[in-house]
């Protein structure tokens, strides 16, 4: 429901685009904490140069089990999890996790995501103009998937900072919630990660976020904060501008 809700939404305001004949749009990810992997993909079919263009991402975990149990909680109820539980939650890991032929890694199966389409198609409403995209270190998890798709598909300009997340894994999904014994504070550990343009080495070097082309320099940047605006639009506007 959640997809179809944010496609409706997303058909409205690429309408409205058409409608008015922009030229030129830009797509702000600043400070976007992410949500749905799914919805990812969704989002750039409307703003794709390609008829076709590839959308890759695979769950993968090393731990399909929980192995401590104790001060487990559902994060939605404050309860302690019980036997059942672990063993439901375990369950579900299993049947929907397989083991890599080699390396430590489990990988999510068909079952987990039966709504994953690898060769995705461009809306019908997609929107063919300049698109500049603005990223921070605030940008993470599902958000920087996007940006790293936008940089992979050769979009447009990217302005800002470095992504907070990698460019080509997160943590995501699933986590484990426990609450603290003493201070009766909680913590999430996540479960699972998720790895983006077929990146799926057991042993990921350390990676750097999605690398913006532009970034603002400090004179820029005062100059516009003074006149109280946003320094990387104004940067984008003018961007666009020379570009057209």
């Amino acid at each position: 429901m959640m997809k179809v809700f944010f496609y409706e939404k997303l058909k409205k305001y690429f309408q409205k685009i058409k409608n008015k004949k922009y030229k030129n749009l830009v797509v702000d990810i600043r400070n976007n904490s992410g949500g749905s992997v799914t919805n990812i993909p969704l989002l750039y079919s409307f703003m794709s140069k390609e008829k076709i263009f590839t959308n890759s991402y695979k769950y993968g975990s090393k731990v399909i089990d929980i192995n401590y149990s104790d001060y487990l909680i559902d994060p939605q109820t404050d309860r302690y999890y019980s036997e059942k539980d672990i063993r439901d939650s375990n369950n579900f890991m299993r049947q929907r996790f397989d083991k890599s032929e080699k390396g430590d890694y489990y990988f999510g199966n068909n079952r987990l995501d039966d709504t994953y389409i690898k060769n995705y198609p461009r809306d019908g409403l997609f929107f063919d103009g300049k698109v500049v995209l603005l990223i921070n270190n605030r940008t993470f998890s599902a958000a920087t998937y996007f940006a790293s798709l936008f940089k992979k598909e050769k979009r447009g300009e990217i302005v800002g900072k470095e992504t907070g997340s990698c460019s080509n894994f997160t943590t995501a999904a699933w986590f484990l919630t426990y609450k603290l014994p003493n201070t009766k504070m909680t913590i999430s550990i996540p479960r699972t990660e998720i790895f983006f343009n077929n990146n799926e080495n057991d042993n990921i070097p350390n990676c750097t976020g999605v690398i913006p082309d532009y970034k603002i320099d400090n004179n820029f940047f005062l100059k516009v904060l003074k006149e109280r605006k946003d320094p990387e639009l104004q940067y984008s506007l003018q961007l666009l501008s020379r570009k057209s």
